[in-house]
């Protein structure tokens, strides 16, 4: 009974954050407004376009041109990446899936996500969303960021020097 209760505190306290996170951004997107024209968060120059694989050791990789980076990340991420990947939805839909969810609800639009730095070993992403004419550029976890852009077939763009540091050559 309290392995019971524990789960199901856990999963309350997910769809808390997720509600959260959709009043947070329905908020943003009521009080923001931008001109579409030259914002720097939608510019690509000096990003790669990258394509997305998992192992079962908790490594995403990012591939493009014949360059591939590994990220480790949590056996729950790799699960929510495959799941979309494969286009597949799980006995519950995860947190990524319920925000795809809420994204087209509320006529939300992932652009694109760009990792664009490494510190302390830890890679550092944005997720750009757009609603109308309305831009929003949020911090997250790459992780988080490619389980959402593969759900919604959204690019997703790394930085060519972070690539050509941190990667290694595959072709």
């Amino acid at each position: 009974m309290k392995k019971k209760n524990k789960i199901l505190g856990k999963n309350l306290i997910y769809i808390g954050l997720v509600i959260c996170l959709v009043l947070i951004i329905t908020y943003y997107f009521e009080t923001q407004k931008y001109e579409l024209e030259n914002l720097p968060e939608l510019s690509t120059k000096g990003f790669v376009n990258a394509s997305v694989s998992t192992n079962k050791q908790n490594t995403i990789y990012l591939v493009s041109e014949c360059v591939q980076l590994s990220m480790i990340t949590t056996e729950q991420q790799i699960y929510s990446i495959q799941n979309g990947l494969e286009k597949r939805i799980g006995l519950r839909p995860t947190t990524h899936d319920l925000i795809k969810d809420v994204f087209d609800l509320l006529n939300i639009k992932v652009l694109m996500v760009k990792i664009h730095s490494l510190k302390n070993n830890t890679y550092y992403a944005n997720l750009i969303l757009k609603q109308e004419n309305k831009i929003l550029n949020l911090d997250s976890r790459p992780s988080d960021a490619i389980a959402i852009a593969i759900r919604t077939n959204s690019p997703i763009y790394i930085k060519k020097d972070l690539m050509e540091a941190n990667g290694r050559r595959i072709c």
